[in-house]
C-alpha cells in the first residue's frame, strides 16, 4: 500500500472516503407524497460523522446509486467495485440496504478488495431523517 492511499487530510485526522449506496440510512418519505413511496436522499453518513467526535475526516463522499439494497444489480455491485478499486482512500464507509448487503460484501471480497482497502459496509433499521421524531 502506498502512502498516497491513506490520505491524510493536512489537519492531520484520518481520511475517510463515504461510498453511497442506498438503503433505509438515506431513505425519506417526503410529505408530498403523502408518506406512501420513499427517495434516496443526501449520504445520511457524512452528517452522521460530522455530528459525531471521530479521529477520521470525511474527505471524499461519491454516490454509486441510490437504491434500496432489492434493488441492486450486478452491474451495480460492478460499479461499486471499480469506485472503490479506483479509490485514493485506504479506509471506505459504504452505505448499503441490509436486505442484500451480505451479497455486496461476498462480491467485494471475491476480487480482493478486503485486502488493499479498509472497507465498512453499514446500513439501518431506521431512516436517518426518523432521528428525534
Amino acid at each position: 500500500m502506498s502512502s498516497s492511499s491513506n490520505q491524510i487530510p493536512p489537519n492531520g485526522a484520518l481520511g475517510i472516503q463515504l461510498v453511497q449506496c442506498g438503503g433505509t440510512i438515506d431513505k425519506d418519505y417526503p410529505s408530498a407524497l403523502h408518506g406512501f413511496a420513499f427517495e434516496i436522499t443526501d449520504a445520511a453518513s457524512a452528517r452522521i460523522l460530522r455530528n459525531i467526535s471521530t479521529a477520521y475526516q470525511v474527505s471524499s463522499v461519491i454516490t454509486v446509486c441510490r437504491k434500496d439494497s432489492l434493488e441492486m444489480t450486478e452491474e451495480d455491485r460492478v460499479k461499486l467495485r471499480e469506485v472503490c478499486e479506483q479509490s485514493n482512500y485506504y479506509r471506505l464507509l459504504i452505505t448499503h440496504g441490509t436486505s442484500t448487503m451480505v451479497q455486496t460484501a461476498q462480491h467485494l471480497a471475491e476480487k480482493g478488495l478486503n485486502k488493499t482497502h479498509r472497507i465498512v459496509i453499514t446500513g439501518s433499521l431506521l431512516p436517518d431523517k426518523f432521528k428525534g421524531k
